[in-house]
């Protein structure tokens, strides 16, 4: 009988390891599993604006040398974010970076595209004026060879002044762009902490990104006698380790177009009262979400000008 009592013991001890044995398993192949449809899925959103940009960008080629090797040249930086991205998944298995590097490609596609697209208007103007100007140079030979040396000496004239108008055009087109230089407020000591609100609303500086809340911009707008008083607009950049634009549309970021005609992703601005005199200003960005360790870039805009920037790093 006590024989029998052990060996029941036993049978059910070994039951009980066994079944413990086969939970465990099952949560291991829930865990992979859900690891590779993760993965599966962020692979297909991967190969889809991957092809995609492929796709839009091999439809606006053109008999355009130019813009064919341009087009060449930007399936290339695809292909290596791409092999970045394919690092993140299959490699780090880091699914949430894979994913902000996605949307780096999707960024990447707008802005091949509009590049593209700005060239191919410029060639098509250029095409055009050369035509009219073909058409008019037609035209001048054929009244030259029927006129007489008064009408010569007209047409010398006529080109003069037109050379003349075209440098004075230049000259107003250059004066307007130091005048709308110079009037820029320059933005010196440029100062970001992290903070955390404490209970009673206090911010509590801290240089860790884990526990950061929010970034306090600071900085000084200088002395410019040029520019008119008033108020004057400031756009804020913050830049993180990553590279990308810190931005929320709903918390006031947005883009401008600087000096040179490019689009700026900025992160907020301010407007603040300017009497041509050394004037403070700050900014809070709270975004809601964790900040990343590392280096970040400010930089701040005036007048469509990078008026300033700075560095600064969360641990």
């Amino acid at each position: 009988m006590a024989i029998a009592i052990v060996v029941i013991i036993a049978l059910l001890g070994i039951n009980g390891f066994l079944w413990y044995t086969k939970v465990q398993q099952d949560k291991i192949i829930a865990s992979n599993n859900t690891d590779l449809i993760t993965a599966e899925q962020t692979q297909a959103e991967l190969e889809k604006e991957y092809y995609e940009t492929l796709s839009e960008l091999e439809e606006m080629r053109t008999a355009s040398d130019e813009l064919n090797a341009i087009i060449d040249g930007q399936k290339e930086e695809l292909k290596t974010q791409k092999a970045r991205v394919n690092q993140l998944i299959t490699v780090e298995k880091d699914y949430e970076a894979a994913r902000a590097e996605i949307s780096k490609l999707r960024e990447m596609r707008d802005k091949f595209v509009a590049q593209v697209n700005k060239l191919q208007e410029e060639n098509e103007a250029l095409a055009a004026t050369n035509q009219q100007l073909q058409a008019e140079k037609v035209s001048l030979t054929e009244e030259v060879q029927t006129k007489t040396l008064e009408n010569e000496e007209l047409k010398n004239e006529t080109e003069v002044m037109a050379f003349r108008n075209e440098t004075l055009l230049k000259e107003r087109e250059n004066l307007a762009d130091k005048v709308t230089f110079a009037s820029v407020v320059q933005v010196d000591d440029i100062i970001v902490n992290g903070y955390r609100l404490k209970n009673n609303g206090k911010e509590s500086l801290t240089k860790r990104a884990e526990k950061a809340e929010g970034l306090k911009v600071c900085f000084e707008a200088g002395e410019n006698t040029i520019t008119d008083a008033g108020e004057e607009r400031f756009y804020v950049r913050i830049v993180d380790p990553l590279g990308a634009t810190m931005a929320m549309d709903d918390m006031g970021s947005g883009v401008i177009q600087d000096a040179n005609e490019k689009q700026v992703r900025f992160t907020q601005y301010r407007d603040i009262p300017y009497e041509n005199m050394t004037t403070d200003a700050c900014l809070s960005w709270q975004p809601g979400v964790s900040f990343k360790e590392g280096l970040y870039l400010v930089e701040v805009y005036n007048k469509g000008h990078l008026a300033g920037s700075s560095t600064f790093t969360l641990k």
